[in-house]
């Protein structure tokens, strides 16, 4: 199998061709939030309930795992400064993989213990922080960028269980 850079400049993602094949028996509990990054030809990926953050480097054949004192539920690439966002339980946290420094920046809904982070996704206008997270107040339990584009429609979502 090999991967190839996509074509079309909207799409960051490899392509595949070839078989799909198993890289990584990883024995995770719930392993979600797949993030292909660019920077580093990587695939990057969550293990919610193992509390681990999970890195595959095709061209090198390399696995990396870091852990976490709690659940880590999604995993966004930073455009301009080394790291990743995560998001942890409660907080939105910046991650340096290559000096294990984690950051947080921001506590949701504090006197909620009960929820936690379940999912997020951004796309390259929201990496790259030209939309601040808000919370919207129709829908305070889950939180979005500001929209964008001519629909208007959120470009980074994260929701709340």
């Amino acid at each position: 199998m090999s991967i190839t850079q996509s074509p079309t400049p909207a799409c960051s993602a490899p392509n595949l061709r070839g078989a799909v094949r198993s890289v990584w028996t990883a024995q995770a509990q719930l392993g979600e939030g797949t993030l292909w990054s660019v920077r580093e030809q990587a695939l990057y990926w969550v293990d919610i309930l193992g509390h681990q953050l999970h890195r595959y480097s095709p061209a090198h054949q390399t696995r990396d795992s870091w852990s976490f004192d709690e659940e880590v539920s999604a995993v966004a690439e930073r455009a301009q400064d080394a790291g990743l966002l995560l998001t942890l339980r409660h907080d939105f946290a910046l991650f340096d993989p290559s000096t294990r420094r984690l950051q947080r920046l921001h506590r949701i809904e504090p006197v909620q213990s009960g929820n936690r982070f379940n999912d997020g996704k951004c796309d390259a206008r929201a990496a790259s922080g030209r939309a601040p997270w808000t919370l919207p107040a129709q829908h305070p339990r889950a939180l979005c960028t500001a929209t964008g584009g001519a629909t208007g429609a959120p470009v980074c979502t994260a929701t709340l269980r």
